[in-house]
């Protein structure tokens, strides 16, 4: 079963769930018809708490009251508050990139074994060389080569320009705000 993090209201999650369905992301939710499931005794969507953003409420926890949620292979869910936080350092670019802070880590990663391969003693470099082949090989099927240019692409698709990509989150409107945040989710 995959876990789902909303915070806020019914209305949210609701129209959340709306948009997925309509964009054939998500099926069989609050299905009327029992033997299109996948057993009668299906479990709901678990949902965890979130902490709430500076507003003092406890954070809300929803279950359906009926129906299912069945999402494809990988699918991953993101929250856009509506609100976005001025904590965020660094230009928009940074922040979108920072998603995948996984990618990021293991290209330092890959970078610093190639600084220590001529380092290698004979004996242990093939062993070496192994497993750095098998970090690119992770790396590439991960995005790791294109990730960069998606988020660059994503930015540009949002409405920005490559001048506005050094901008730190400060200069920004609240709707750039929200679109630099949307571009966020978008990469992952």
């Amino acid at each position: 079963m995959k876990r789902f993090k909303f915070v806020g209201g019914k209305l949210l999650a609701a129209a959340l769930i709306a948009a997925l369905l309509s964009l054939g992301l998500l099926s069989g939710c609050g299905t009327d018809h029992p033997e299109d499931s996948p057993g009668s005794d299906s479990q709901p969507i678990v949902t965890e708490d979130l902490p709430s953003e500076d507003t003092g409420t406890p954070p809300v926890t929803l279950t359906p009251d009926d129906g299912e949620v069945v999402t494809a292979k990988d699918t991953v869910m993101g929250y856009l508050a509506q609100y976005q936080g001025q904590d965020e350092e660094g230009t928009m670019l940074d922040i979108v990139l920072s998603a995948r802070e996984d990618l990021i880590k293991e290209e330092a990663s890959i970078r610093e074994m190639e600084a220590r391969m001529e380092q290698i003693p004979q004996g242990e470099l093939d062993a070496f060389m192994e497993r750095y082949h098998s970090q690119i090989r992770h790396f590439d099927q991960a995005g790791g080569y294109t990730f960069r240019s998606e988020a660059a692409g994503i930015l540009k698709g949002l409405g920005f320009s490559e001048s506005d990509f050094s901008k730190t989150m400060d200069l920004l409107s609240g709707g750039q705000k929200t679109r630099v945040s949307l571009a966020k989710l978008l990469v992952l």
